[in-house]
Formats: C-alpha cells, sequence, structure tokens
C-alpha cells in the first residue's frame, strides 16, 4: 500500500498572473506554467507536471511542503495499491502520449484577489481590482471555461479572496446553472459577511450546484473578530446562522467554519468549537498561522504559537489535550500532532 494525493493528477489552481499551480501553493511551492506563456494544454501535460506527479508515485513528495501540508501534517492521506496508480504512472511515462491523461476534474478559482477585508493574515491592505484588472481575471475566466469543462466535477470558489465581491465571480454564481454543468459542483469559501439572504436570493440557478460553503473566522469574539478580520462580529453570527438554515434545508450538504490559530486567539479555540457545534457545523476547521508575506519575522515568531520556542507554546499544547478537540466535527489539520503529543 502506497499514500496517494489526487491533486496533481485532477486539480488546477489558477492566479490572476497567469500561473497555473496544482494544489495551495503554501504547501506545493512549484507552478507548472503560465497561461500566458503556453497553452493549457502544453502545461497540464508539460514535464513539470508530469515530475509533480512522479513525487506521488515514487512516495517521494518532493514537491509538497510536509510541515504546511494539512494531509501530510497530520497523516492523513489515503492509502491505495500499487495496481491503482498503473494507469497515471503510465501517463508520465517518458514519450507518452498527453491525451492519456485526463483533463482535470477540480479548478480552484484563485485569479481574483478582491475582498471586503483585509486581514492581516493574508494581506496588507485591501484589494480591490481596477477596471484593466478586472478585464485580465475575466479573459483568464473566459479562457478556462472554453477548454476545461470536459471533466469537470467541481469548483472551489476561492482560495484568495471573497466570491461575493468580485464581480467576475458574482456574474457566474449568478448565471450558471445545472443545465449549463450538469455534473459541476461548487464550493464556496468566503468569510460570509456578504453572504445575506439577498445576495443568496440573487444567484437562484447556482442553489443546486452549491454543495458547500467554508467560512473563515478567527475568532470568537467581537474583539477577536475585529482584530484578526476587522469586520463585524454581530453580522457574521446573522449570516452564520442564515448558512446554517441553508444546511438545515438541506440546500447544501457540507457547511463548516474555519480558524487560523495564532497567539492572540488560541484560546478561543474550545468556543469556537462549541459554536460549531451549536450551528450544526459539518466541520470546525483549525490551522496554523502561515506568513504571507505580511509580517514581519520578529513580529510572525510572536505570533507563530504552535512553535515550541513560543512563550505560550504550552499552554497551547495543554488545550488541546482538552476533550472538546475529540469532538467529530474537530479537525486540527496541521495542529494534530500537537494534540497526539499533549494527549
Amino acid at each position: 500500500m502506497k499514500k496517494f494525493c489526487s491533486k496533481p493528477f485532477e486539480n488546477i489552481a489558477v492566479h490572476a498572473d497567469g500561473s497555473v499551480w496544482m494544489c495551495c501553493h503554501d504547501w506545493l511551492s512549484t507552478p507548472i506554467g503560465n497561461l500566458n506563456d503556453s497553452s493549457f494544454e502544453d502545461i497540464w501535460n508539460g514535464e513539470v507536471a508530469k515530475s509533480i506527479r512522479r513525487s506521488i508515485i515514487d512516495q517521494s513528495f518532493s514537491y509538497c511542503d510536509s510541515s504546511q501540508c494539512p494531509a501530510l501534517a497530520s497523516d492523513s492521506l489515503p492509502m491505495v495499491t500499487e495496481a491503482s496508480l498503473e494507469k497515471w504512472e503510465k501517463a508520465i511515462a517518458p514519450g507518452s502520449d498527453s491525451e492519456k491523461h485526463p483533463s482535470p476534474k477540480s479548478i480552484s478559482l484563485t485569479y481574483d484577489a478582491t475582498c471586503n477585508l483585509k486581514c492581516p493574515s493574508c494581506r496588507s491592505d485591501y484589494i480591490i481590482f481596477d477596471r484593466k484588472q478586472r478585464a485580465q481575471v475575466k479573459k483568464i475566466h473566459d479562457a478556462l471555461f472554453e477548454f476545461s469543462l470536459k471533466d469537470l466535477e467541481r469548483i472551489h470558489m476561492t482560495g484568495y479572496g471573497d466570491p461575493f465581491s468580485s464581480a467576475v465571480f458574482r456574474d457566474f454564481l449568478r448565471t450558471v446553472s445545472r443545465e449549463k454543468f450538469p455534473s459541476l459542483r461548487i464550493a464556496l469559501m468566503t468569510n460570509a459577511l456578504l453572504l445575506t439572504p439577498k445576495m443568496w436570493e440573487s444567484m437562484p440557478g447556482a442553489h443546486r450546484l452549491i454543495d458547500s460553503i467554508h467560512v473563515s473566522v478567527d475568532g470568537c469574539s467581537e474583539a477577536t473578530y475585529s482584530l484578526n478580520r476587522g469586520g463585524d462580529f454581530s453580522l457574521l453570527l446573522e449570516n452564520l446562522e442564515f448558512v446554517a438554515s441553508i444546511r438545515r434545508s438541506l440546500t447544501i450538504r457540507h457547511f463548516e467554519i474555519s480558524f487560523v490559530v495564532q497567539q492572540n486567539n488560541f484560546r478561543e479555540m474550545p468556543d469556537f468549537v462549541q459554536l460549531g457545534e451549536r450551528l450544526n457545523c459539518d466541520k470546525v476547521l483549525f490551522q496554523r498561522i502561515i506568513n504571507w508575506g505580511t509580517y514581519t519575522p520578529d513580529d510572525f515568531k510572536l505570533r507563530e504559537v504552535h512553535e515550541e520556542t513560543h512563550p505560550d507554546h504550552q499552554e497551547f499544547k495543554q488545550l488541546l489535550s482538552s476533550e472538546i478537540f475529540a469532538s467529530p466535527v474537530v479537525d486540527l489539520t496541521n495542529l494534530s500532532n500537537f494534540r497526539d503529543a499533549g494527549s
């Protein structure tokens, strides 16, 4: 049996500069090409893409950051037999016909970073694209949907920005329908401050396609939420209740809330689990903080409570030993090892 990650075989993410990736760039930091320089077909079946796939098959995972990738950090990748890898191995063999490799099943739409918040863990200021930038986003968007739909089953919208802040993504959600994309399912990643009943009603065709809503929060009190997100905590709670009502009606199949753990919020982690349970979330997800270039090294060092050298690390590790984190809704992802060590 071998560990297997399907992302390099089935997944792409496209950024605003046209670069194409097979995973989150913090977890797998090598792009496979750029749409401004090459066709998507050449990128998807190129040597860089094949080399990344080989690293999965040979079990080296040499392109992956095992400390950042939640699946590698928590040792939760699925196990597969040698025989099940044969079709992928043939597709990346020297001299193989590129047509043997199917087109992506999953696309992460990360090419519009527009957002209504400026969370310090993500960016140093608001990002609102001007007309020229929106035109570039639309060009990338239209190009993707010209040639990537043959095997497309899932869209992740969006890993960087908010789908309801983006004019391109809002328009897509307001015009998409099951008649156009019968096999497609959409997973929304949002801060939820714009996900009001009125916004939801403006995209009726998407209701039957959206099956998952992930809300990033990073705090469980007004003060901490304001510090880490800069948003209206009362409005957030109101909109979370609305999303919970959509989940109860079975309009969507999965509702999760997430929390980037750092020094200023880790003591609120138990309260966050309780919030998720009250909302009947399918998952309450925790992740360690990453420096996306918004912090100085010294400032980031003060925040990374998961590091053993941090003065609050022992308190953090002791907190994770609490029984509340054994709740079936909790997913500690790349923090799992600290609970294992503390229990």
